[in-house]
């Protein structure tokens, strides 16, 4: 392979470029600008937090893209994608997520190697939308599937790279593609219709790139990626330090009426949104992670959030941390 990371040939140069935080154990920069349109405007700003941690082979690349209140009120965008540039051989061998994590063998030889994710979200209360992937080599499917994994690994010798895309398909449209020219995370995927995006929006994923050339290691990596693994300090000390405000660990047996409705507007939310993403509704770019439903939307109110992360720092209890993390 050869070849450097880039966020796209479309994105202008870069207005600030700084080092948020240079630790012995991670560092992490920003990177922000705008992406530019055809005619060279700058309707759609970005926003790069690329994190790096000393002596190991991965990073996370969270890319934010913004459509500013002064923007045009609809944006038709035909692609947004982060591309990795490398010289890929024709006899690489390349392996997407498919269905329940299964691989999917592809190659480049003939052409791009890639994997759409789309869907359909329902128009109406009452309606089903649907979702659905597809592996092609060449323009030709070869796998298909509902829920695509969100990765590919792509190997040739002992060189490789792997990268994922948390949240892949939840947040469809999504695109892995792979040419001899490199890897393209499209974020936005070239389709037969632009997708829509609004002024005053912003869309952040969150991207993990592997580049040791285990793909069993890399593998484990990216699971670990997913899940966010954590060390959490005791509840109690976290409530002493006041640093969050005022609040009680919980405590059932001091509370016990509290600490059950908690329980039950958990299970109000969590069921909720799982029916309506169970119904296409609370899925999609625009909708994931929004509290779906009821026939309408949270509209990604703040107070849901912010609540279930105090029940998080109350308890340690990380279904709350999940919840506010979509």
């Amino acid at each position: 392979f050869g070849g450097a990371f880039a966020n796209g040939s479309l994105a202008g140069a870069p207005r600030e470029v700084v080092v948020e935080e240079a630790g012995p154990v991670r560092a992490v920069v920003k990177i922000a600008g705008a992406h530019k349109d055809k005619t060279g405007g700058e309707s759609l700003g970005y926003v790069v937090r690329v994190c790096a941690w000393a002596g190991q082979p991965f990073a996370r690349v969270e890319h934010t893209f913004i459509a500013s209140q002064d923007t045009p009120r609809t944006l038709k965008l035909d692609e947004v994608s982060l591309r990795l540039p490398l010289d890929i051989p024709a006899d690489a061998v390349v392996t997407f997520g498919g269905q329940d994590g299964k691989a999917v063998p592809a190659a480049v030889k003939d052409g791009p190697a890639s994997v759409l994710q789309d869907g359909v979200v329902p128009a109406a209360k009452g309606k089903t939308g649907s979702h659905d992937f597809k592996v092609l080599c060449a323009g030709k499917p070869v796998a298909q599937g509902a829920e695509a994994g969100g990765w590919v690994n792509v190997s040739a010798g002992r060189q490789g790279v792997f990268a994922g895309v948390r949240h892949f398909w939840q947040n469809f449209p999504k695109g892995i593609e792979v040419s001899s020219r490199g890897v393209s995370i499209q974020l936005v995927p070239p389709r037969a219709a632009p997708f829509q995006f609004y002024a005053g929006q912003a869309k952040t994923h969150e991207v993990f790139f592997d580049f040791s050339g285990d793909a069993a290691a890399a593998q484990q990596r990216w699971r670990a990626f997913e899940g966010w693994p954590l060390l959490f300090a005791d509840p109690a000390w976290i409530a002493a330090t006041e640093a969050l405000g005022p609040f009680a660990p919980r405590d059932a047996k001091a509370f016990p009426a509290y600490e059950n409705q908690v329980e039950d507007v958990y299970s109000l939310y969590s069921q909720s949104t799982l029916a309506s993403q169970k119904a296409g509704g609370a899925l999609g770019l625009m909708n994931f992670g929004d509290k779906g439903g009821d026939g309408g939307y949270n509209n990604l109110e703040t107070a849901l959030g912010e609540g279930m992360m105090i029940q998080f720092f109350r308890s340690g209890d990380r279904r709350f941390l999940d919840y506010a993390d979509a």
